[in-house]
C-alpha cells in the first residue's frame, strides 16, 4: 500500500496574478468522502496580514506545481479544481 501524498513547506502565494509573498503550508488528501481535490492549512498567521481571508489564490510549490484554493479565516485551505 502506498502512502497518501502530502507536502509541508514554503509556497508562493499568487492572487489575481499578483505575488503576495511566501507562506509555510501543509497540504494533503481531503477527508474521506470529500469532493475537494485536496485540503491544507497555512502554518502561522501571515495570511491575516495580507487579507487573504476568503480569497481564491494559487499556491506555487518549489516543484512549480500549482494548487488552486480558497483561504478560510482560520488559515485552512480548501482545494479547488485547477481551471481548464
Amino acid at each position: 500500500m502506498t502512502e497518501p501524498w502530502s507536502f509541508e513547506g514554503q509556497a508562493q502565494v499568487v492572487h489575481e496574478e499578483r505575488v503576495l509573498g511566501t507562506v509555510r503550508v501543509s497540504l494533503g488528501p481531503p477527508a474521506e468522502g470529500s469532493e475537494r481535490p485536496w485540503d491544507g492549512h497555512i502554518i502561522g498567521s501571515d495570511y491575516l496580514m495580507w487579507g487573504m481571508n476568503h480569497k481564491k489564490v494559487v499556491l506555487i510549490l518549489p516543484s512549480e506545481e500549482r494548487f488552486h484554493c480558497v483561504v478560510l479565516a482560520s488559515g485552512k485551505l480548501r482545494g479547488l479544481p485547477a481551471p481548464p
